[in-house]
């Protein structure tokens, strides 16, 4: 297919908003698998959220939105403080290995989102943070992420045929068995629960994520089949963490690299979390009371974006900025450069929270970190609480400075993610 490239945001707002456009290649990487009698089963997320189009990503969305609804939202808040305690003692424990000696903060904050999404949509403690070895799951996404990115480049590769003969393709077998068993686990040890107790799930005011995808019925009486619900746990898995757990490294490495505001953003949490033993935000305090805080997570956002790109394929010829795109054409819609562009933001490359009260967002398609249009990120609500959860109890509790040996370069497999970590120094504060 031809392929073709944009980085303006009006061209950005056509394609977003046109509902003929579904995900591109790339999805279909995500999609399928190696075994080409069966290309759904062996797939990674097959055909869930992430990954579907038309009736059935509309059906799958409408599905799922409730489960984000505010209440929800509200129970949530106990399972952010537990596991940000988890990761604050981690951190402890660091900073007391001295001074002179500096941390990687993504995998920490990877398996701390971990454990939250774990626990928020399936009621289960993964113990992510408390194990020594990083959990098998997060090693196989990362490297699945890689193989999908690298398939995107290789001609050969991108046939299902020549993939699968691959050494990559090989590859790709094992991780995604590796990374199954945790869905299977799940759906297995709930579906035997929820047969002895059904009465209990009956009477839950809001079913959480799991519960909901096994006793969903359409009108028909028909359920989701159990490749149906290991796609949604998937997606639901990887959309939930690794996303929020980049977003969350990359303030913090804002906030290092820029002292200043992270003064600014401690006094303001100093202010909401008063004395010495406050150290968790209520929902409230969480929703409406980090102003500035918030302000810090954009602008990282910003020249940060967890997911840097996206890829859609248009269904019908359009017509972007006086070119003619035919139909069939890949378009890799690139939010990093449009976030960095000189034509919307001043000073594009310069962290400046203040931008958002000060300037605004000059062109509502140049900021999109969580995609816009009909298919905005659902999840955008819960993961901004989460995030500035997590960021206030740790500004409560630590300085972070930069390692000025360590450089920090953004690299994209799929994530944006730092090439050679985000090394900290960490300090506890008194």
């Amino acid at each position: 297919a031809p392929l073709v490239a944009v980085a303006d945001a009006d061209s950005l707002r056509t394609i977003m908003s046109t509902t003929n456009t579904p995900k591109g290649m790339i999805m279909r990487f995500f999609e399928r698998g190696t075994n080409l009698f069966d290309p759904l089963g062996s797939g990674w997320l097959g055909t869930g959220l992430l990954t579907s189009n038309g009736a059935l990503w509309k059906s799958r969305r409408d599905l799922i939105t409730p489960t984000f609804h505010f209440q929800i939202l509200q129970n949530y808040m106990g399972i952010f403080q537990s596991r940000t305690k988890i990761l604050a003692s981690r951190l402890n424990k660091l900073a007391q290995e001295g001074t002179d000696k500096s941390h990687d903060i993504f995998p920490l904050c990877t398996d701390c989102t971990l454990d939250i999404i774990g626990a928020c949509a399936f009621g289960l403690d993964l113990g992510c943070q408390t194990q020594a070895e990083p959990s098998n799951y997060v090693k196989a996404i990362r490297e699945i992420t890689e193989i999908v990115f690298a398939r995107t480049f290789h001609p050969l590769h991108q046939s299902s045929i020549f993939f699968a003969l691959s050494s990559e393709g090989r590859r790709w077998r094992n991780l995604i068995a590796t990374v199954h068993q945790l869905p299977d686990r799940l759906i297995s040890e709930r579906r035997s629960y929820i047969a002895k107790h059904a009465d209990e799930i009956e009477s839950k005011k809001r079913l959480d994520f799991l519960d909901m995808l096994l006793t969903v019925a359409d009108e028909e009486g028909n359920v989701l089949s159990d490749l149906a619900i290991r796609n949604e746990v998937d997606t639901f898995l990887f959309e939930g963490h690794d996303t929020t757990a980049a977003g969350l490294a990359w303030t913090l490495y804002c906030l290092a690299a820029n002292p200043d505001y992270q003064r600014r953003a401690r006094e303001e949490v100093d202010k909401v979390l008063q004395g010495p033993d406050h150290f968790a935000p209520t929902y409230e305090e969480a929703k409406s009371s980090f102003a500035f805080l918030e302000l810090c997570i954009k602008e990282a956002l910003r020249l940060y974006p967890p997911v840097p790109f996206i890829v859609r394929n248009s269904e019908t010829p359009l017509e972007l900025k006086g070119h003619h795109i035919p139909a069939g054409t890949e378009i890799i819609l690139l939010i990093y450069g449009i976030q960095r562009s000189a034509e919307y933001w001043r000073d594009p490359d310069t962290f400046r929270p203040e931008r958002f009260v000060e300037e605004g967002i000059k062109h509502p398609f140049s900021y999109v970190p969580f995609s816009a249009g009909h298919r905005s990120c659902v999840g955008q609500v819960f993961a901004m609480l989460e995030e500035k959860t997590i960021l206030a109890m740790l500004l409560k509790q630590f300085e972070f400075t930069l390692d000025p040996t360590t450089p920090v370069e953004p690299e994209t497999y799929i994530i944006l993610r730092p090439r050679h970590g985000v090394k900290l120094f960490i300090r506890r504060r008194t």
